[in-house]
C-alpha cells in the first residue's frame, strides 16, 4: 500500500512538472520570436513612412532583448497562465467546446496584456505601447496552444 502511494506522488508530481515545463518552454521559445516580429514590423512601418533609423546596434538588441522578454514573461506571463487555465478548469467553462476555452482564455491574455501596457506607459491609449505588449502576449499564447496540442497529440499516438 505504501509503494502505491508513492507512485502516485510521483505521478502527479510528473504531470504538475510538464505542465510547468511546457510554459517554460513556450516563455523561451516567444521570447526572441515576438522580439523578431516586432522588430520586423517596425522595420516595415519605418520603411513605409520613409523613417530614417539608425539600426548600428541590431545583432547586439536581438540578443540581449529576449533575456529581458523573458523576464516579463516569467513575471507577468506565468501568473496569467495559471489563471487563465484556473478559469478554463471551472466546471461550466471546461464543459465549453475547446475553442471557446481558448477565446476565453485569449480574453484573459488581452485583457492582462492591456493592462500590462497602461502600466508601463504614460498615456491609456498609446497605441505603440499597446502595440509592443500584445504582440509578445499573443506570440507566447499561440506559441503555448501549439506546444499544448502538440504534446497531446503526442500522447495520444503513444497510449493508443
Amino acid at each position: 500500500m505504501r509503494q502505491l502511494d508513492t507512485g502516485m506522488i510521483k505521478k502527479d508530481v510528473v504531470i504538475s512538472t510538464k505542465y510547468i515545463l511546457k510554459i517554460l518552454l513556450a516563455i523561451v521559445l516567444s521570447s526572441p520570436i515576438s522580439l523578431y516580429i516586432s522588430f520586423i514590423g517596425e522595420m516595415i512601418f519605418n520603411w513605409l513612412f520613409e523613417i530614417e533609423k539608425n539600426y548600428t546596434d541590431v545583432v547586439s538588441s536581438l540578443i540581449a532583448i529576449p533575456f529581458f522578454f523573458a523576464i516579463f514573461y516569467v513575471v507577468f506571463g506565468l501568473p496569467t497562465t495559471l489563471i487563465a487555465d484556473g478559469i478554463a478548469k471551472i466546471k461550466p467553462i471546461s464543459k465549453l467546446t475547446t475553442y471557446w476555452r481558448s477565446a476565453i482564455q485569449f480574453l484573459i491574455y488581452t485583457f492582462a496584456g492591456l493592462i500590462l501596457s497602461f502600466l508601463l506607459t504614460d498615456s491609456a491609449f498609446d497605441p505603440y505601447g499597446i502595440y509592443s505588449v500584445l504582440i509578445p502576449v499573443y506570440t507566447y499564447f499561440f506559441l503555448l496552444i501549439f506546444i499544448r496540442r502538440k504534446s497531446q497529440k503526442r500522447s495520444h499516438v503513444i497510449t493508443n
